[in-house]
């Protein structure tokens, strides 16, 4: 058993298999999407017998049979009443993204005659990311990543309870023209059991305005007609339980969360909220602690142990460590263990909880 409330720098796979069976409550977690960004850490030995790092494989069937791999392992370590929270995003088929002149790795890998060609806004082709490699999809297609992990979820036995959208309001503008700006991602919720733990109270939100809706309720008994074949629905009368919870509304599967830049954090208030750290290190693929609050207070008990396989800049960490959870955290690159160790010391352990190593 992997030590609790570490972040061990280990694959995800390696790690997971240091789990026991059924020992881990909830899983929180964002991949690596695929051709996104090299992070700088070492190939993965496959069972198809291949070896690439998660995210940079050629072919998109191949970046989803490894993440489905991964989370083959990650039922087996999880508890029967235990619940899964993925965040993944999509990629446009024939896209340079974050490899295109001056990006993130053209300019790190860039050596003699390639630096003079990045100069002149060429990029040779083994600078180039998987997508603009042809695909079964067509360039500038959407490559339907997301929906081909849930199909594979859905293969392996997983429950799919929930598609979330995370929306962005302070969403990055974009320049394209034949398109609408990307502006939210998603969230899937997964459970291996049909019962599993849950706490719908932890994260109700407050109705809008419980007077006003019930005087509209006495004020105007009128029908609505359905075409139903039963008949007619009738309004929920004012005193029904159902019609409004006393401890607020569930708070539905559309949440409006504002990203924060890994900098501007940690800098800001000098509260410690958000990703970032006090050096100014960068990670380019965080998500808000906001994010995980909800799925953590609603899908793991006080004191129980949350997995996050692809700890990145730790995030799940802090936020389980903030809600009186227990955490375990897998991440292979080591600037990434420092940032994340480093955040995890800004904050105090949490009541009857030992403090991160």
């Amino acid at each position: 058993m992997l030590a609790i409330n570490k972040i061990h720098r280990i694959n995800a796979l390696e790690g997971l298999k240091q789990l026991p069976d059924e020992s881990i409550d909830c899983v929180m977690t964002s991949p690596p999407y695929w051709s996104m960004r090299d992070y700088g850490i070492k190939p993965t030995k496959w069972s198809d017998g291949s070896k690439s790092v998660l995210g940079l494989e050629h072919e998109i069937r191949d970046y989803v049979n490894h993440l489905l791999s991964i989370f083959e392992q990650v039922k087996r370590v999880l508890k029967k009443s235990g619940t899964v929270w993925v965040n993944l995003g999509d990629v446009y088929a024939g896209s340079w993204g974050n490899y295109a002149p001056n990006g993130v790795v053209s300019n790190r890998r860039a050596t003699g005659k390639h630096k003079k060609w990045l100069r002149q806004g060429i990029v040779n082709p083994q600078f180039r990311p998987p997508s603009s490699r042809k695909q079964l999809v067509r360039n500038k297609s959407l490559s339907l990543i997301p929906e081909q992990f849930v199909l594979g979820m859905a293969q392996q036995g997983w429950i799919l309870r929930n598609r979330i959208v995370w929306h962005k309001p302070n969403h990055m503008p974009s320049s394209v023209k034949d398109r609408f700006t990307n502006s939210w991602e998603h969230l899937f919720l997964f459970s291996k059991s049909k019962k599993y733990y849950f706490d719908l109270d932890s994260v109700r939100e407050p109705h809008l305005s419980l007077k006003k809706n019930m005087i509209n309720l006495t004020s105007s008994p009128k029908i609505r007609v359905s075409h139903h074949p039963t008949g007619k629905r009738l309004p929920p009368k004012p005193g029904d339980p159902q019609a409004f919870h006393p401890k607020g509304k569930n708070p539905g599967d559309c949440w409006d969360i504002s990203t924060r830049s890994f900098k501007s954090v940690m800098k800001g208030k000098g509260n410690g909220q958000g990703d970032g750290n006090e050096t100014g290190d960068a990670h380019f693929a965080v998500y808000p602690e906001q994010l995980c609050e909800r799925p953590i207070k609603a899908g793991c008990p006080r004191g129980g142990i949350i997995l996050d396989p692809f700890m990145g800049s730790g995030t799940t960490a802090v936020v389980a460590k903030k809600l009186g959870r227990s955490f375990i955290g897998l991440e292979l690159n080591p600037e990434y263990v420092k940032m994340a160790r480093q955040r995890l010391r800004h904050r105090a352990p949490s009541r009857g909880q030992s403090a991160a190593a």
